[in-house]
């Protein structure tokens, strides 16, 4: 039987001890990077989801277009939001009579999508070419 000196047998158990912590360090860093990766991405659906649930404005936009008909040439539509939802719009432009402008401002009101459309009188005394600002107030979801 061959006897190995203890030294020798110590230093090769160091020595596997030391490549175990090393690659446990590694495993560390490795589960660390992980860890920062996956609350990006977290992150990263939790924007996404918020912006699903925002809703959309082109409907309100390609309504009152089509309402306007060729007698409004609109020139500005200002969209507000109350938390994610559509509260008021802001339309803009001008009718080429005040006959014309009072049947859109009838239509807008008519349509389910809004609950009021108001249109200060001061638009309406011009015969014709008449600039605008009507503030639309929007139906809530149901």
């Amino acid at each position: 039987m061959l006897l190995v000196p203890s030294f020798v047998l110590v230093e090769s158990q160091l020595a596997a001890y030391e490549s175990q912590i090393v690659e446990a360090e590694a495993m560390a860093s490795e589960q660390a990077l992980l860890v920062t990766t996956v609350e990006e991405a977290n992150q990263r659906a939790a924007h996404l989801n918020a912006v699903a649930e925002i809703a959309p404005t082109q409907p309100y936009i390609n309504r009152i277009d089509a309402l306007a008909g060729s007698d409004i040439n609109l020139t500005q539509i200002s969209i507000s939001r109350t938390e994610l939802l559509v509260s008021t719009i802001l339309v803009s432009g001008v009718a080429t009579t005040r006959e014309n402008l009072a049947r859109f401002r009838d239509a807008l009101l008519a349509a389910e999508e809004f609950t009021a459309a108001d249109l200060p009188l001061a638009s309406l005394a011009a015969n014709s070419d008449n600039a605008f600002i009507i503030t639309l107030t929007v139906t809530p979801p149901r």
